[in-house]
């Protein structure tokens, strides 16, 4: 399953005036749509229950799928980074091939 190791969201003024939502997720692994289905259902918790700083966090941990938000669409969505290597605590070792016992 996949592991969440950081996540924010923060508001954007772009240069042509208009304001976006940031979001910043990181993970040691993406399921196809997963990410989608993430921002999806941020963007739901946000409506659903605004001001609520846990709302995500309580769709995301509950185990029931059918409480998340459909995929959203591709359309107004921009991936910044993908990168691979160390990010959570004892992966540096993991990844220069070093046993941890």
């Amino acid at each position: 399953s996949t592991r969440i190791l950081a996540a924010a969201a923060s508001r954007v003024a772009l240069p042509c005036g208009a304001e976006v939502v940031r979001l910043d997720v990181a993970g040691d692994r993406f399921l196809r749509r997963q990410v989608r289905t993430l921002v999806a259902t941020a963007v739901h918790a946000a409506r659903s229950r605004p001001g609520d700083e846990l709302a995500l966090y309580d769709l995301a941990t509950c185990g029931d799928v059918h409480r998340t938000a459909p995929a959203a669409p591709a359309i107004g969505l921009c991936l910044a980074e993908a990168g691979y290597g160390a990010a959570a605590p004892g992966d540096e070792a993991q990844s220069r091939g070093e046993s941890g016992g």
